[in-house]
């Protein structure tokens, strides 16, 4: 092909202008595919009648609405509203959001190779009915929870098996998640791996004294730092459980937590009521994070459910050990007893045990990055630019 391959990506895993540290994954990785071809970024903003005061009540990140159009990252991004009614509306949400894009894709069919919708369903599920439409392929790129979770709903899975079954391609990070694409309807000569990337330059090994003066933190003592999103479901009401168990064994722990999210304000009020020693730092930039696990002794992420999270190869990267739950392709990212443990999801005192175990290791930072592997976003971006190649064949 003579020209850049032309690519809509159709996601509401991305971030916007008043969450910028969501889904950062995809941020670095589109953004290094859009130097490989031209690239229409549809962030999707799925929307409801009163969905603002009810974010606002929430006290969650997307109590602000994005504006319809923005430049995140050097990337012009479209954030198109499309129609989704909560929970109810879960099973009409991949034709709500074909139907809300139909009238926009349309007016640029002839722009238009490859459409990629990045999330199973309800994402996938409407990238792959407009490719139909348009007589161009698919492609979907899987990230977990799109996979592990929607297919425990019995009203989802014809949605979910109509969009993996009409891509073209479909792409994961876990070769686990692969293999149930395949069992729910994706071709097996279809599915291909690609790893997501970590950017070198922000993620490295440091020095955790000099972390911590940096940041102003006490220079003793042990932290355990959680980067995420404060949801339920990244196991975070077990984490404050684990760290009461540490407090009354290790006085000195401190748990620093960065992110944001609708359980921000609970969490801060339940730490403060168990006189837990817990800081919250809202959104960081990626700098900061960084310095955040340079000055942690271990990072945590307890997740009921994962696909193959960054949080933990960026903690690797900068040489920090991890307990995490034994869920997605978290197992192969810990393979050496220097870069942490698994525990099992919604155990408090499992995960207090394996945190005081790891803590007290105090594994070089050196010997846990020399075990670890990644790759960079460039990389990973070439990788994905390959399959989207192969896909339009």
């Amino acid at each position: 092909m003579g020209y850049a391959m032309r690519v809509l990506i159709i996601t509401k895993i991305f971030p916007n202008r008043h969450n910028g540290s969501y889904a950062s994954y995809n941020r670095h990785q589109f953004r290094e595919l859009s130097r490989l071809c031209d690239v229409q970024l549809f962030a999707l903003w799925p929307q409801y009648p009163g969905r603002a005061t009810v974010e606002r009540w929430r006290g969650g990140a997307d109590a602000q609405v994005p504006p319809a159009s923005d430049t995140i990252d050097g990337m012009y991004v479209e954030h198109p509203r499309v129609w989704y009614l909560p929970r109810v509306g879960a099973p009409l949400a991949g034709v709500s959001y074909l139907l809300s894009l139909l009238p926009r894709v349309w007016s640029r069919r002839h722009d238009i190779d490859v459409v990629m919708g990045s999330f199973a369903y309800p994402d996938g599920f409407a990238a792959v009915g407009l490719a139909r439409l348009l007589g161009k392929p698919a492609v979907i790129k899987l990230h977990g929870s799109d996979v592990n979770v929607v297919s425990e709903r019995r009203l989802l899975r014809p949605g979910l098996r109509y969009a993996l079954s009409g891509a073209r391609r479909v792409v994961a990070n876990n070769r686990k998640i692969l293999t149930k694409a395949i069992a729910f309807g994706a071709a097996a000569d279809s599915v291909r791996w690609v790893p997501n990337g970590i950017d070198g330059d922000v993620f490295f090994a440091r020095d955790k004294r000099e972390a911590r003066a940096r940041l102003k933190l006490p220079l003793e003592g042990k932290r355990i730092l959680y980067v995420g999103r404060m949801v339920a479901t990244k196991g975070l009401w077990e984490l404050l459980d684990a760290m009461a168990v540490l407090a009354g064994e290790e006085p000195a722990v401190h748990l620093d937590m960065v992110g944001t999210g609708a359980l921000v304000g609970e969490l801060a009020a339940a730490a403060k009521e168990r006189a837990l020693a817990v800081t919250f730092y809202g959104d960081q930039p990626a700098e900061r994070v960084a310095q955040h696990i340079a000055a942690a002794d271990v990072v945590t992420l307890p997740s009921y459910a994962e696909g193959m999270p960054n949080t933990v190869v960026e903690a690797l990267a900068c040489g920090r050990p991890v307990v995490a739950t034994d869920v997605g392709g978290v197992p192969t990212l810990l393979k050496e007893p220097c870069q942490g443990e698994l525990v099992a999801p919604r155990d408090a005192e499992l995960l207090a045990a394996a945190l005081a175990r790891v803590v007290a290791n105090n594994y070089p930072a050196e010997q846990v990055t020399s075990a670890s592997t990644s790759i960079t976003w460039k990389e990973s971006a070439a990788a994905l630019h390959r399959v989207i190649v192969e896909a339009s064949l």
